[in-house]
């Protein structure tokens, strides 16, 4: 369609809204997953921003409607109809979508005109990581996860084992437990 219309030339004046797009906004590589770095700038842990632009290209107009559908973390939908103003078409229409580590989050969003004509749809979901933690006895040498007497032994201190942690997608403020048993 040119400008909306399904041909410019011909007198049919159905106007078809074009696309709105969705994006996760702290996703910033675009990859589906929203690593607790990425996450860290969302201001609440269950949820995260969001932001739906529609078209300024004259084929989305204040009064049509946006239709965002989000679904949770559990599968469950949440539709709502959104009268597009003009700031909606100058600035986008921002939401927080809720989210959970390990668990699918995904936006849906379609324009309706006035004309009661629904465009295309664009959508964009995330998967929250969590953070890891690997211990490591470094005297195992072959790596067998039984240290031996003469792995322990090396440098003379047969009571003591020196211990490697490492820590992967963790931002300021989150906590490491260790517990020795």
């Amino acid at each position: 369609p040119v400008g909306g219309y399904r041909d410019g030339n011909d007198g049919d004046d159905t106007i078809i809204p074009g696309a709105p797009l969705v994006t996760f906004v702290n996703d910033t590589n675009n990859d589906g997953t929203l690593s607790r770095v990425e996450h860290g700038n969302d201001t609440d842990i269950n949820t995260s921003k969001v932001l739906i632009t529609v078209p300024n290209d004259g084929t989305v107009r204040a009064g049509d409607i946006l239709k965002v559908t989000v679904t949770d973390p559990n599968g469950n939908e949440t539709t709502t109809n959104i009268t597009i103003t003009p700031s909606i078409i100058t600035n986008g229409y921002p939401i927080d979508a809720p989210v959970e580590p390990g668990k699918n989050s995904k936006v849906e969003a379609s324009v309706t005109n006035f004309q009661g004509n629904t465009g295309g749809s664009s959508e964009d979901h995330v998967t929250p990581t969590k953070s890891s933690v690997s211990v490591e006895f470094t005297e195992d040498r072959d790596n067998d996860k039984f240290l031996t007497y003469t792995e322990n032994n090396n440098d003379n201190k047969q009571n003591e084992s020196p211990v490697l942690i490492k820590v992967s997608d963790v931002i300021p403020g989150d906590k490491l437990h260790i517990t020795l048993t």
